[in-house]
């Protein structure tokens, strides 16, 4: 089965960065967490299988978001 794509959605100097991890630059940038939560999902959709994590603008994590094949039940 193919590694999954990991993406965090995360605020970075006053813009919302889609980027994945170990990646010096963003993936696209968006002004306002609405258009980001609208938009993101929609790349990160078309990587499948794939996976968002949605940070709030303080950095904590708040959501993830699985995209293709989720195995469930989970292993471990």
């Amino acid at each position: 089965m193919p590694r999954r794509k990991v993406y965090h959605l995360k605020f970075t100097k006053n813009r919302w960065a889609l980027k994945r991890p170990k990646a010096k630059q963003a993936t696209r940038t968006y002004p306002t967490n609405e258009k980001a939560l609208k938009q993101a999902p929609r790349i990160v959709r078309k990587q499948k299988p794939s996976q968002l994590k949605i940070h709030k603008k303080n950095g904590k994590f708040q959501e993830e978001r699985t995209y293709g094949k989720d195995p469930y039940p989970p292993k471990g």
